[in-house]
């Protein structure tokens, strides 16, 4: 079953990532307060902080931190949209006047690190972006045509969604597997080096890219909410919701 090819595919290499999170908020952390101990120095005029802010750590440089972090933020954010797409296509309790991409909208909005009870800040709507853009991604690497994407998330038009999810769904069951994408042939190398490298899903030289940003009040109903609780069961664990906050934070804070 789908789930089950998640958390064995993930479990493989958790504990490797965990341990480059683990070097890499070490990094991250050493980093920026090296650097502000750095710029607090060149202001007293010692000078002698400068260029500190990419100081090693046990071999671990700033650099290295960010590409980790790229990678394992990548990593959870990738799987997110595979589980989000797979729920999709599982629809079939939408509620009354609700549509294949009111659904869609609510999964997205309910893999967001943290609960949306009133309107979205601009924060909220640029980390729901991502998302959608994670989600664009899968589904470009499915098959789906490019004028239903940008229909489907950049209108969330409701016919297109129908015609997307029913082309989703005939592929799942026909073998075809979202996560695919995430978790590559399943080999050690393809997990590897999936966690220093964006995985982007191009097809004929180009992908997809959805430029509007959802704004205002979004709220979930009871029905789209359990179908919010069967995505994440499918997507992560609670400490791979906190270790997405957190690395989002951390990459905040480094203005990165």
């Amino acid at each position: 079953m789908y789930m089950q090819y998640v958390r064995d595919a993930a479990r493989a290499r958790r504990l490797a990532e965990l341990e480059a999170a683990k070097a890499a908020t070490q990094a991250l952390d050493s980093a920026s307060t090296t650097a502000d101990e750095g710029k607090d120095g060149k202001d007293e005029g010692e000078g002698e902080g400068e260029g500190e802010g990419n100081k090693a750590l046990d071999g671990v440089t700033m650099l290295d931190g960010v590409t980790v972090f790229d990678g394992v933020l990548d990593d959870v954010s990738a799987i997110d949209a595979a589980a989000i797409v797979y729920q999709w296509a599982e629809t079939d309790d939408l509620e009354q006047g609700e549509g294949y991409a009111d659904r869609l909208l609510s999964l997205c909005v309910g893999a967001l690190p943290y609960d949306v009870e009133d309107d979205l800040t601009d924060e909220q709507s640029e980390e729901l972006a991502d998302i959608v853009d994670d989600v664009a991604t899968v589904l470009e690497s499915m098959g789906v045509a490019d004028d239903d994407l940008v229909s489907l998330l950049d209108d969330w038009d409701n016919d297109a969604g129908e015609r997307v999810q029913e082309f989703v769904a005939a592929a799942i069951e026909d073998g075809s597997d979202p996560a695919s994408f995430v978790m590559g042939d399943g080999s050690d190398e393809a997990a590897l080096d999936a966690v220093y490298k964006k995985r982007v899903a191009i097809r004929n030289g180009k992908k997809v890219k959805i430029n509007k940003r959802v704004s205002g009040k979004v709220i979930l109903s009871a029905g789209q909410k359990v179908a919010v609780r069967k995505m994440l069961m499918k997507s992560r664990t609670s400490i791979a919701k906190l270790k997405r906050a957190k690395s989002m934070r951390i990459r905040r804070k480094m203005g990165l």
